[in-house]
């Protein structure tokens, strides 16, 4: 399980069994650039890959919500076959992000009994860059997931379906926050800390949807901090604790490796 973030990279190495352990773990951290950060953080991986302590098997890299952006996409109930909510999602994208999103490779989740679905929309030469790293090694890139949509299976799945919910994922450079109500998707908004920190923008991105949506009853959860700092300025706030996972997602309750958690859980 590797960890790709704009100021981090991240590992651990599980051994497969009745029940998976984890081996080892480890961490390069480095000052985040402007710019297209994941073109540092892909050098970073290609650069720790030799000093691993195994030569091979298969992997999964998590992507932090920085390299990726999602849409909610309202597909009702005329559009029932994958390649059509695909093609809605590009076109979205397309309208919102404009000609650059002709870049971005483009995945979508199971649609909620309301017809509406995630998207997330990744640049491809990041994805092209991530299989040549891996290509030149003894390691097979099994799959490229996004942070929030790991995040949302291992924390999230478990929540009262009849409740509307807030849920509130952060990461060291911004956040993702979502709404869901009886098994449907509300919202999706990402962004940056904006001024005052993660406590106001917080607080700002709430009062903001609850305006919009005129629910202001939302149940909020956080999800696992980046660093304890944030942790404690969210205090006030119900944090989403993970479903029960292996003995491997035990070892990795450090704030800094809540990426490759989110993957292991």
């Amino acid at each position: 399980m590797i960890a790709l973030a704009p100021d981090h990279v991240a590992w651990a190495v599980m051994r497969r069994g009745l029940r998976n352990r984890m081996h080892a773990k480890g961490m390069a951290k480095f000052a985040a650039q402007e710019g297209q950060a994941w073109q540092q953080a892909s050098q970073i991986l290609q650069s720790e890959l030799p000093g691993l302590p195994v030569t091979k098997g298969e992997v999964t890299v998590v992507l932090s919500n920085a390299f990726v952006r999602y849409l909610l996409v309202n597909g009702g109930e005329v559009l029932s076959g994958e390649q059509e909510r695909l093609a809605l999602a590009k076109h979205d994208f397309l309208k919102v992000y404009g000609a650059v999103a002709q870049n971005w490779e483009i995945r979508i989740s199971a649609a909620d009994a309301e017809g509406k679905y995630l998207a997330s929309a990744v640049d491809a030469e990041l994805i092209e860059q991530l299989r040549h790293i891996f290509s030149a090694t003894g390691f097979k890139l099994d799959s490229i997931q996004p942070y929030f949509a790991l995040a949302f299976d291992a924390w999230c799945t478990g929540l009262d379906s009849k409740t509307s919910h807030g849920i509130f994922l952060t990461e060291a450079g911004g956040y993702c926050y979502a709404g869901i109500v009886a098994d449907s998707w509300e919202f999706m908004r990402s962004g940056r800390w904006e001024e005052g920190g993660p406590v106001e923008t917080f607080q700002r991105v709430i009062d903001r949807e609850a305006c919009l949506s005129g629910n202001a009853q939302r149940a909020l959860w956080w999800c696992s901090a980046p660093g304890e700092a944030l942790a404690k300025e969210f205090s006030a706030v119900k944090e989403a604790k993970p479903l029960p996972g292996t003995e491997a997602s035990q070892d990795l309750t450090e704030p800094e490796y809540a990426l490759v958690r989110a993957g292991v859980a």
